[in-house]
């Protein structure tokens, strides 16, 4: 007898309800008909101790539904269901699936109070680094605006013309600025809203040396070469109005050595740690000998690493009234959230290890502030165990989204450079629909529902290959890429020039000017990236939906989206031949109804239960299944 419950943190199978001033959690599953269940059990650990709840049976359509509740004390309950078959067999069922013995917590359903903002919902991020994206100031350079606000200047830089290849590290390509800035980015919101973008995160903008900006000088300034205050808060306010968000890229594990507090640049006329063991800032650093010897980035010594040790740092990045952190989260700016770099990282140095300490303090600063706001953490790892609901919001998912996928599309393990240090090359791999499946669940298995909602999916970024490059040009493996990445659930976004067929290599050719010649675009990838967005922006069971896998072999990934009754079947083939795929519904509790195709592509019938698609080569079905009950 084969049991197929099915459960997800949806208000459908969670639901909060009030009574007499009580608050309960109404947690359900529920099982195609007849399911042979002879009785079920909620079990949660609300106070560290097991509970358990007798569940209630509701005859549902096709399906049973069972159902109970239990009072909500804290700001979070992880709980999972115990089913008792005809034979007597118990099973116990967390977001895992199901299991004959019982399982550890770490996949446990969980209600979350304080889950993340609602607005990620349906929103598809565009990630832009500034420098590279746009000009608006006409003919005035960055050193000429960097001049006028009688700032800082960085060592001698070189300014490209708009599109040049950008030199190498070695031959000073940090310095190497092409000229992009806030108005630019003002001036093509129009193209943005055409591909139906939702949020804006912008790589740091703040006072630095470089132009990537991740060695700030200055947390409270704009670099002049990219703007002013007013042009943030131009920017800000204009993305508001057109219901659009924004975040900034918050750099906060280390500073610049140029960074006032230290000044090993000098540019500065105050006096830093670096100049002065007894400045007040020496406390905010690692020296292990003045003044040449301190902890730093994976051994770059321009990128000085920040002691959280120092309640005077904590103060001063989030903690206090006019912290970095809450002064940009308020008007006149009014960003709606921060990207945190190597969020892994922060406060953590040898034997001090404080970093979930300091990111549920990161966390409680930015709630205090406004709680709609999104707190996004850079991890290229595991990050479990900073997505329970008390410290991010969600991560950059290189490990349960962007390395599985790439896996399943090239059979390589993927390679991400970090610093000086780049992981070791390893054999290919052959895994098939099965190894994505299974990491896919799994990253979702181990976060509550509405942060696996949350989680950021992209194809690219500017630490990695441009996506294409990846693929060798291979549209149509990009375009299975990008079906996943929007259809899957998640927040997904696109690194800037993605949707226009934009190529590169490796940092520094991955940071390529955006361009704006559109005779250059791939205008049938910018149409297909724009029909999928929309989709996810308008149907609720994309944006909102849980997901169950029904079908991974080999080339061929199927899964459905499910939004109560609301069901969606995408299918993928990587395989070089179509493919012809039989699924059997009817084990779900789908068996009759018609198939609408969300894509033009050809429709299908389910038939007692059964579905048989063709899988074009390389190719992706999506379908609405109507009427099924």
């Amino acid at each position: 007898m084969t049991l197929r419950p099915y459960s997800d943190g949806t208000e459908h199978y969670a639901a909060v309800e009030v009574r007499g001033g009580r608050r309960r959690l109404r947690a359900a599953f529920r099982i195609p008909r007849p399911s042979h269940l002879r009785a079920a059990w909620l079990r949660c650990r609300p106070d560290g101790e097991a509970e358990y709840r007798e569940m209630r049976l509701v005859q549902d359509g096709p399906w049973e539904r069972w159902e109970a509740a239990v009072s909500l004390r804290g700001t979070s309950l992880a709980y999972r269901f115990i089913l008792q078959d005809h034979d007597g067999h118990l099973w116990h069922f967390d977001q895992r699936g199901l299991h004959a013995t019982p399982p550890h917590d770490d996949a446990s359903f969980v209600h979350l109070d304080e889950p993340p903002p609602s607005w990620l919902r349906g929103t598809t991020f565009y990630q832009i680094f500034p420098d590279r994206f746009a000009r608006g100031n006409g003919d005035t350079s960055p050193a000429q605006r960097a001049q006028a606000a009688n700032l800082p200047l960085p060592r001698a830089s070189a300014e490209l013309e708009w599109g040049d290849r950008q030199p190498g590290y070695r031959s000073g390509g940090e310095s190497a600025f092409m000229g992009g800035d806030l108005v630019g980015i003002r001036s093509h919101l129009d193209h943005l809203k055409n591909l139906g973008v939702g949020a804006l995160y912008l790589t740091p903008i703040f006072l630095a040396g470089s132009y990537h900006r991740y060695d700030t000088w200055d947390y409270q300034e704009i670099d002049p070469r990219l703007g002013t205050g007013q042009d943030l808060s131009a920017l800000c306010r204009e993305l508001h109005v057109a219901g659009m968000r924004i975040i900034l890229d918050g750099v906060f594990n280390h500073v610049g050595a140029g960074h006032r507090w230290f000044n090993r640049r000098e540019v500065f006329e105050e006096p830093g740690a670096y100049q002065d063991v007894d400045s007040p800032f020496a406390e905010f650093f690692i020296f292990q000998r003045h003044p040449d010897r301190y902890e730093n980035w994976l051994g770059i010594k321009e990128l000085v690493k920040l002691d959280y040790r120092s309640r005077r740092v904590r103060e001063a990045i989030y903690g206090g009234p006019d912290s970095v952190l809450r002064r940009w989260l308020r008007p006149p700016y009014s960003i709606d959230g921060w990207r945190l770099d190597v969020a892994n990282m922060i406060g953590r140095c040898g034997p001090v290890q404080s970093n979930h300490e300091v990111l549920a303090e990161m966390r409680q600063a930015m709630k205090d502030t406004d709680s709609d706001k999104f707190m996004l953490g850079e991890n290229f790892f595991d990050a479990t165990s900073q997505l329970q609901g008390d410290q991010l919001d969600s991560v950059q998912d290189y490990h349960g989204f962007y390395f599985p996928v790439l896996r399943w599309l090239t059979g390589c393990e993927p390679q991400i450079p970090r610093g000086l240090r780049t992981a070791p090359t390893l054999d290919l791999v052959a895994g098939g629909a099965e190894q994505l499946a299974a990491s896919l669940m799994e990253a979702r298995a181990r976060v509550p529902f509405a942060v696996a909602q949350a989680l950021f999916h992209q194809l690219g970024s500017h630490d990695t290959p441009r996506i294409l490059t990846v693929l060798d040009g291979d549209e149509d493996r990009l375009k299975l890429a990008v079906f996943l990445l929007l259809i899957w659930p998640g927040t997904p976004c696109i690194y800037y020039g993605d949707e226009v067929g934009l190529e590169g290599g490796r940092d520094p050719e991955n940071r390529r000017a955006m361009p704006w010649n559109e005779k250059t675009w791939n205008h049938d990838l910018l149409e297909y990236y724009r029909r999928l967005i929309n989709l996810r922006r308008t149907d609720e069971v994309f944006a909102d939906g849980g997901v169950r896998v029904i079908h991974a072999e080999g080339d061929v990934f199927c899964f459905l989206r499910v939004l109560g009754d609301k069901v969606r079947l995408a299918a993928l083939n990587r395989g070089d031949r179509p493919r012809a795929v039989e699924l059997d519904l009817a084990v779900l509790g789908w068996t009759r109804g018609e198939v609408v195709d969300l894509l033009a592509h050809d429709g299908a019938e389910l038939v007692d239960g059964r579905l048989t698609l063709t899988l074009p080569a390389r190719g992706v079905r999506l379908h609405r299944l109507e009427d099924h009950q």
